[in-house]
């Protein structure tokens, strides 16, 4: 008799202890799911304080803030920009050419066409010019330019 009665307290606090932490578990999981939601109630000045400890010990600040993941955009060089006069194309579809003016030169271009390496002609149309710029990483489309 003794000995199920010791059953009986020991099942109760098993069962109190069970329902004492059971809500704890969930509440820890459900705040980590949640991205830490305790993290940011650190005070200005614990922050300032643990700065200054860090600080001490030699080390940097691995708290990362809003403010601070913010990057300033790298200045890009300067890139000139393609500057190709078409005077006129001739030929059919299967072998057009274009006579074009670059850098104070006049010459003559066809499809697939590489210019020491600053341009690459695409493609060759009745009416326009299609050229890849290798310093700029786009294409151009060039219109031909009637002169009066």
């Amino acid at each position: 008799m003794k000995q199920n009665s010791l059953n009986k307290i020991f099942g109760v606090l098993c069962l109190a202890g069970f329902l004492m932490t059971t809500p704890n578990v969930f509440a820890e999981t459900d705040s980590d799911v949640n991205g830490n939601a305790n993290k940011d109630f650190m005070s200005k000045e614990q922050r300032v304080k643990l700065q200054n400890k860090l600080q001490k010990l030699g080390l940097k600040n691995e708290q990362k803030h809003v403010n601070s993941t913010q990057r300033t955009p790298t200045p890009q060089p300067k890139v000139d920009k393609l500057i190709i006069l078409v005077k006129s194309i001739v030929g059919d579809e299967g072998s057009r050419s274009a006579v074009i003016e670059f850098e104070g030169e006049e010459m003559t271009v066809s499809k697939d066409f590489i210019f020491e390496g600053k341009f690459k002609v695409i493609d060759i149309y009745p009416d326009r010019m299609v050229v890849y710029s290798f310093q700029e990483q786009r294409r151009h489309t060039y219109k031909i330019i009637k002169e009066e």
